[in-house]
Formats: C-alpha cells, structure tokens, sequence
C-alpha cells in the first residue's frame, strides 16, 4: 500500500508541471498497483476473482477504447466551420492565381 501512495503523491505533487504522457504513464502505474494489490487480496478460487478482478485490465482497456471513440465521434460531429477563414483562403488562392499569371504560368486549373 506504500508504494500506491507515494505514486499518488508524486502525481499530485507534478500535476500542474507534467505532460500529458507522464500523467498518463502515472495513472497506468498507479492502475496496475491497485489490480496487483487486488490480485494479491482476493481469494482465486471465488467467483469475484474469476469474473471481476482477473479481467479487470481488459475492461478497463474496453472501456478506453469507447471513450477514445467518442470523444473522436463527438469532437468530429460539433466541429466548428470557420466561414470567414474559408473566404480568406479562396481570396489568397486567387491572389496566387494572379500572381503565377503574372508570372508567365499558362493553365492553373
């Protein structure tokens, strides 16, 4: 149990200075602490070991793998159009045209 709370201060104490990595590599730690600990305390001949603590890893990572899917599916349907940047871009394109125009460049298109 030591070592869980020393990986639980650490991750507090670097919170607001860490990367994203870090603080995901500190979370795994500290996940695969718990599960090795759980592992360790359940008996293996129960049902509770057999079903929950035993597939715990894969549930979790089943669980990872549908809220990366949705916040990719969601982030992807409420993305904002940009209008004015749109109209922009076509401005500079044809002032490129022109400008390669100017220069001697027969067909663009």
């Amino acid at each position: 149990m030591d070592l869980i709370h020393y990986i639980w201060f650490v991750f507090y104490l670097f919170s607001h200075e860490m990367t994203k990595l870090v603080g995901f590599l500190l979370q795994l730690l500290l996940g695969t602490g718990i599960w090795l600990t759980l592992l360790n305390l359940v008996n293996c001949n129960t049902l509770l070991y057999k079903c929950v603590v035993f597939p715990l890893p894969f549930w979790a990572l089943v669980l990872f793998g549908v809220y990366s899917a949705s916040t990719v599916l969601y982030r992807t349907f409420t993305f904002n159009d940009c209008p004015e940047a749109a109209k922009e871009l076509l401005e500079e394109i044809d002032m490129a045209r022109a400008d390669l125009k100017r220069k001697g460049m027969k067909s663009i298109d």
